[in-house]
């Protein structure tokens, strides 16, 4: 058989809300199963979520995730803009293209320094790499490549330890659901600070995560998740472990009325057969046999 080629395809889904303890969770099932057996349809309103915030105290609930992932963002772009700035400074001062080892050493070391998380760091020095032309910078044949806070990513790659194991985000299933784990800075949190309300923390230990469930009710109601077609199926393929992730970006919704809901796009490796043609089919369609009539 024809070796396939492997191409990236990148895929979308929202972030429905965190995943939380097992206790947490267990409420949750129970209320929803609750509600169906009274005739509702199981959903779950924001009283009751507020309800959990108050009985757990520690809960990282919906608003809160949405504050971090603001402040984050915001963060992220300013380092991100510091970094190129700092970066056309040096390129100017030498007179030379900088080198892949150059950028990563200013991008990579300030988003260290301010977020002490290497992940955040790596994925903010891709950017830059991929978006720094210093040849026309020098030439004076394009402007700097800054971005806006509302629509840029946070970005994460995933990587292979020193003793092989992964790192950068992990992925799993609960039944149909689909979890991404990612790292995150150690933290303090201040609600006082309406702004900027998360203190990142140089600490050692085991680094905390963020695990996000992502919502797959309505590509499971799609005739492509069981038709095994189209982008449906490549998703519940994710959930199967058939297909490997190898980068994901989290960002705001950017069609009208999404632009609160928050997305994760994860690039797959996709095989393609290349396909021969078929001379038993004639005008697009499959007549059995080769005829002239």
């Amino acid at each position: 058989m024809e070796e396939p080629k492997i191409v990236n395809k990148t895929l979308s889904l929202r972030i429905l809300r965190p995943l939380y303890s097992l206790e947490i969770e267990a409420e949750i099932k129970q209320e929803k199963e609750k509600r169906k057996q009274e005739g509702k349809t199981g959903e779950l309103d924001s009283g009751f979520y507020k309800m959990l915030e108050r009985k757990y105290p520690e809960m990282f609930g919906w608003n809160r995730l949405s504050t971090f992932l603001v402040q984050l963002q915001r963060q992220v772009t300013r380092v991100y803009n510091q970094s190129i700035s700092e970066l056309y400074i040096a390129t100017i001062k030498e007179g030379k293209k900088s080198n892949k080892h150059y950028t990563s050493k200013i991008v990579y070391n300030r988003a260290y320094e301010f977020f002490f998380n290497a992940y955040i760091a790596l994925g903010i020095a891709s950017k830059v790499e991929a978006n720094f032309r210093s040849s026309e910078l020098l030439a004076q044949t394009s402007a700097l490549p800054t971005a806006k806070s509302d629509n840029f990513p946070l970005v994460l790659h995933k990587q292979k330890g020193s003793a092989g194991e992964d790192g950068g985000f992990k992925i799993s299933a609960n039944e149909n659901d689909l979890i991404f784990e990612i790292p995150i800075p150690f933290y303090d949190y201040d609600e006082k600070n309406k702004m900027e309300p998360f203190r990142w923390l140089k600490k050692s230990g085991q680094k905390p995560v963020l695990k996000l469930i992502l919502s797959t009710m309505r590509r499971r109601a799609n005739k492509g998740w069981v038709k095994d077609e189209g982008t449906d199926a490549e998703i519940r393929k994710v959930i199967e472990g058939k297909y490997q992730v190898s980068q994901i970006e989290i960002n705001r919704g950017k069609k009208i009325g999404e632009h609160q809901k928050w997305f994760v796009h994860f690039t797959i490796k996709q095989p393609i057969y290349e396909k021969k043609l078929d001379n038993t089919i004639v005008g697009g369609l499959d007549v059995g046999v080769k005829s002239p009539l």
